[in-house]
């Protein structure tokens, strides 16, 4: 029995790609803040870079280090522009209609949906 999607691998890599780009995201705004904070109270910053050393901040930055590491990597092979489509389709969804006229006295006539199977 194949497994499902396994003829398909890249359809798992945007998930995880986008918990990498959201932990990147959290690097960069964890910086900003260290930086925010080194700035305004020395002595707190201090305290965090101690925090970094025995606490489980450390652990925790480096998980979030190889999240955005493999995000960088999988950016070659992520369909970002259907992604982003996908978005818009999402976002933008509303009731739609379509009518068809189907003669008296017809059986199993076929009608087209403009509907994508996924």
């Amino acid at each position: 029995m194949t497994p499902l999607f396994a003829n398909r691998w890249l359809v798992a890599l945007p998930p995880i790609w986008l918990v990498g780009v959201g932990a990147a995201l959290t690097l960069v705004l964890a910086a900003a803040g260290y930086g925010l904070i080194s700035i305004v109270r020395p002595r707190a910053a201090a305290e965090l870079r101690v925090a970094m050393r025995d606490g489980f901040l450390g652990p925790l930055a480096w998980l979030l280090l190889v999240f955005a590491a493999t995000a960088v990597a999988f950016t070659p092979l992520v369909p970002v522009t259907q992604m982003a489509r996908s978005l818009a389709r999402m976002t933008g969804g509303s009731e739609a209609s379509t009518q068809f006229t189907i003669p008296p006295h017809t059986k199993a006539m076929p009608v087209a949906l403009d509907l994508r199977p996924q």
